[in-house]
């Protein structure tokens, strides 16, 4: 299934060329969050080495967010004005993400009941499992793409 792009007067090469640095920044900010989530930043740890509130929550919220859009450009049916890996490469489609997207989109988006009971388990506790699945697809579109729209991979 082929999409197609707005913007008419731009060409291919120059929205895969825009596409990579935007994607490439939100890789960029879910690896720095996810090393802060690791305690990996001792400005914003305790004296146990522990990630400490409020920044706890800020740097859940900011991966979960930069999760969740890496999540719909490399797995996600686009809707409306999204861009999405399969409008250039139709192949794309099947990347898959095992992600809890739901449970992401509730997290941000949403005060809920279960969530302020906390019945909604916490994401934090799955944050490896979330970064590994958008590496992972990141790794497989890498695959499918022009050497020049290569994305870099963190490690």
């Amino acid at each position: 299934m082929i999409f197609k792009l707005k913007n008419k007067r731009m060409s291919k090469s120059k929205k895969k060329t825009i596409i990579k640095r935007d994607v490439q920044g939100e890789i960029n900010c879910l690896f720095e969050c996810y090393k802060r989530l690791l305690g990996k930043d001792s400005v914003l740890n305790n004296k146990n080495g522990e990630i400490v509130e409020p920044y706890k929550r800020i740097c859940l919220d900011c991966f979960l967010l930069h999760a969740r859009n890496l999540f719909d450009f490399f797995c996600a049916i686009p809707r409306k004005d999204d861009v999405s890996a399969v409008q250039f490469y139709p192949e794309t489609t099947k990347l898959i993400c095992n992600v809890p997207i739901n449970r992401i989109n509730k997290q941000l988006s949403h005060i809920t009941w279960d969530r302020l009971s906390r019945r909604q388990r916490d994401l934090s506790n799955e944050k490896e499992k979330i970064y590994n699945a958008i590496i992972n697809a990141a790794e497989e579109y890498n695959k499918r793409v022009e050497k020049d729209y290569k994305l870099r991979i963190p490690n």
